[in-house]
């Protein structure tokens, strides 16, 4: 991880022990990408940074015996993101502490995870306005980011990924190793599985690897070095949509973090507010004002129309 910023949860394990540590570190653990992602500080909840397009080669390299050098200026597009508010209310019944104290803990836990969940689902596919401007929309609105999308199928027909679509992606990322990672669905993390493997009739796995009989099932869960990720929350569900294009069909993200890569931004740590009691709840405010910016043109790539299947 680049020096100068933590990730949230690294953050979190700095905190003095107390409840709104352990809600902080809850939100912070609960998904991959808070995890990994590393947070910027910005007091203003503005951030600002410039994204180098092009090299300025075409001119200003060479001159004539007696000529004068061309002069040069370097091509960048410039961007702005303001904070988004992610968090929300979280509420125990009174009645519930009386009766089941113990279940206390975890309701609190439960819900503060379902903030985080939000806010994971967001990274990937928010819309902009009220939520974050997702891995997506950048990928599809931002004409500085398009040619970092590989179609794998068409909007009318997916297809299944082999090692070829995996080994696209990663040619179109920034591969730092520990700070990229691939996103997926959890039935195409079992496909690299099946891929790795080899040793399937037909044509969707061209080779044969050979392995020692103790090998036999064994995958690291990465594709040259690069862990595959699958991300899904506590239930099973994807977070990751598996209905697109023909309806039964996902996207795979690939995603390098740093910050001069992929990071966050926030105000400030998120904020445990204790609330007074209302109504028949004890209950507090989770807050957490926090956006994220793609600082580099191969930070996100992404491969659409894959099959979701194994």
């Amino acid at each position: 991880m680049p020096t100068g910023a933590m990730t949230l949860l690294e953050a979190a394990k700095t905190m003095p022990a107390s409840q709104a540590t352990g809600i902080v570190m809850t939100y912070a653990s609960a998904y991959h990408p808070m995890v990994a992602m590393p947070m910027i500080t910005e007091p203003q909840g503005i951030h600002s940074w410039n994204v180098e397009n092009e090299l300025p080669y075409t001119t200003g390299g060479t001159r004539l015996v007696n000529g004068t050098w061309t002069a040069t200026r370097s091509n960048i597009s410039a961007f702005t993101e303001t904070f988004k508010i992610y968090g929300g209310e979280i509420q125990v019944d009174r009645a519930i502490a009386k009766v089941n104290p113990g279940k206390v803990p975890q309701e609190k836990e439960s819900q503060t995870k379902a903030k985080a969940r939000i806010f994971t689902s967001d990274f990937i596919a928010g819309g902009g306005g009220q939520a974050l401007r997702g891995i997506d929309d950048w990928l599809a609105n931002e004409t500085l980011f398009a040619g970092q999308t590989s179609a794998v199928g068409t909007a009318s027909a997916g297809s299944v990924l082999l090692t070829d679509h995996l080994d696209k992606l990663l040619s179109l990322l920034n591969v730092v190793p520990g700070s990229t990672y691939i996103y997926c669905s959890d039935n195409i993390a079992l496909r690299a599985s099946k891929l790795g493997r080899g040793n399937v009739s037909g044509s969707d796995v061209p080779y044969n690897n050979q392995f020692r009989p103790e090998e036999w099932g064994f995958w690291n869960g990465m594709y040259r070095g690069v862990p595959i990720i699958p991300l899904k929350d506590g239930k099973g569900s994807d977070l990751i949509s598996i209905t697109e294009g023909d309806g039964s069909s996902t996207t795979i993200y690939g995603v390098t973090y740093g910050t001069e890569m992929l990071t966050g931004f926030q105000v400030s740590a998120p904020d445990v507010i204790p609330l007074t009691q209302a109504d028949v709840y004890n209950y507090f405010d989770f807050e957490h004002l926090v956006g994220v910016a793609p600082k580099a043109i191969k930070c996100i790539a992404r491969l659409t129309y894959v099959t979701d299947t194994v």
